[in-house]
Protein backbone atom coordinates (compact mmCIF):
# COMPACT_ATOMS: atom_id res chain seq x y z
CA UNK A 1 0.00 0.00 0.00
CA UNK A 2 2.64 2.57 0.58
CA UNK A 3 4.06 1.82 -2.81
CA UNK A 4 0.82 3.10 -4.72
CA UNK A 5 0.78 6.03 -1.89
CA UNK A 6 3.83 7.53 -2.00
CA UNK A 7 3.40 7.09 -6.27
CA UNK A 8 0.10 8.79 -6.18
CA UNK A 9 1.14 11.66 -3.75
CA UNK A 10 4.42 12.49 -5.31
CA UNK A 11 2.60 12.20 -8.79
CA UNK A 12 -0.21 14.81 -7.60
CA UNK A 13 1.43 16.67 -4.95
CA UNK A 14 4.52 17.08 -5.00
CA UNK A 15 6.51 20.76 -6.20
CA UNK A 16 9.51 19.00 -7.28
CA UNK A 17 10.85 15.78 -9.30
CA UNK A 18 13.37 14.42 -6.60
CA UNK A 19 11.61 15.30 -3.54
CA UNK A 20 8.65 13.56 -1.87
CA UNK A 21 7.33 15.93 1.29
CA UNK A 22 4.56 12.78 2.32
CA UNK A 23 6.68 11.80 4.72
CA UNK A 24 9.28 13.20 7.56
CA UNK A 25 7.35 16.20 8.05
CA UNK A 26 8.41 19.11 7.66
CA UNK A 27 11.53 18.57 5.48
CA UNK A 28 10.30 16.01 3.04
CA UNK A 29 12.12 12.92 1.63
CA UNK A 30 13.99 12.04 -1.53
CA UNK A 31 12.05 10.45 -3.81
CA UNK A 32 14.25 7.41 -4.01
CA UNK A 33 14.12 6.81 -0.34
CA UNK A 34 10.67 6.01 -0.09
CA UNK A 35 10.61 3.37 -2.45
CA UNK A 36 8.74 4.84 -5.49
CA UNK A 37 9.54 4.41 -8.82
CA UNK A 38 11.14 7.86 -9.56
CA UNK A 39 11.48 7.03 -13.28
CA UNK A 40 8.10 6.10 -13.85
CA UNK A 41 6.01 8.34 -11.52
CA UNK A 42 8.44 10.99 -12.99
CA UNK A 43 7.40 10.26 -16.39
CA UNK A 44 3.82 10.11 -15.38
CA UNK A 45 3.83 13.46 -13.48
CA UNK A 46 5.41 15.06 -16.81
CA UNK A 47 2.43 13.77 -18.85
CA UNK A 48 -0.01 15.15 -15.80
CA UNK A 49 1.00 18.63 -16.86
CA UNK A 50 -0.23 17.76 -20.62
CA UNK A 51 -3.66 15.11 -19.47
CA UNK A 52 -4.98 16.69 -16.07
CA UNK A 53 -7.09 14.05 -15.99
CA UNK A 54 -4.60 11.00 -15.66
CA UNK A 55 -4.79 11.51 -11.67
CA UNK A 56 -8.13 9.76 -11.73
CA UNK A 57 -6.18 6.90 -13.44
CA UNK A 58 -3.03 6.17 -11.31
CA UNK A 59 -3.58 3.31 -9.70
CA UNK A 60 -4.54 1.51 -12.94
CA UNK A 61 -1.52 2.65 -14.83
CA UNK A 62 0.75 1.61 -11.52
CA UNK A 63 -0.85 -2.24 -11.66
CA UNK A 64 -0.36 -2.15 -15.73
CA UNK A 65 3.46 -1.14 -15.58
CA UNK A 66 3.98 -3.90 -13.30
CA UNK A 67 2.22 -6.16 -15.06
CA UNK A 68 3.80 -5.09 -18.36
CA UNK A 69 7.25 -5.32 -15.90
CA UNK A 70 6.71 -9.06 -15.77
CA UNK A 71 6.00 -9.87 -19.14
CA UNK A 72 9.15 -7.83 -19.76
CA UNK A 73 11.43 -9.21 -16.99
CA UNK A 74 10.11 -12.99 -18.63
CA UNK A 75 10.99 -12.34 -21.68
CA UNK A 76 14.33 -10.97 -20.74
CA UNK A 77 15.26 -14.22 -19.30
CA UNK A 78 14.16 -15.95 -21.88
CA UNK A 79 16.37 -14.71 -23.76
CA UNK A 80 19.47 -14.56 -21.40
CA UNK A 81 19.31 -18.14 -21.59
CA UNK A 82 18.99 -18.75 -24.97
CA UNK A 83 21.89 -16.71 -25.47
CA UNK A 84 23.54 -18.94 -23.03
CA UNK A 85 22.26 -21.84 -25.48
CA UNK A 86 19.55 -23.18 -23.14
CA UNK A 87 17.05 -25.24 -25.17
CA UNK A 88 14.00 -23.66 -26.07
CA UNK A 89 11.64 -25.84 -23.35
CA UNK A 90 13.88 -25.56 -20.78
CA UNK A 91 14.35 -21.71 -21.17
CA UNK A 92 10.99 -21.05 -21.54
CA UNK A 93 9.87 -23.22 -18.48
CA UNK A 94 12.64 -21.51 -16.48
CA UNK A 95 11.78 -18.33 -17.60
CA UNK A 96 7.95 -18.36 -16.35
CA UNK A 97 8.65 -20.24 -13.17
CA UNK A 98 11.73 -17.11 -12.29
CA UNK A 99 8.91 -14.53 -13.46
CA UNK A 100 6.41 -15.87 -11.52
CA UNK A 101 8.99 -15.71 -7.99
CA UNK A 102 8.71 -11.93 -8.19
CA UNK A 103 7.54 -10.63 -5.09
CA UNK A 104 5.45 -7.58 -6.66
Amino acid sequence: MKNYYTFMYHIRYDPSFMSFEGMNYPFGENIVFTDNQPIIANIIKSLSKIFPDIHCHLSSIHNLLLLFGLIFGGVGIFLCLRRLQIGVFFALVSSAGLMLLNPN
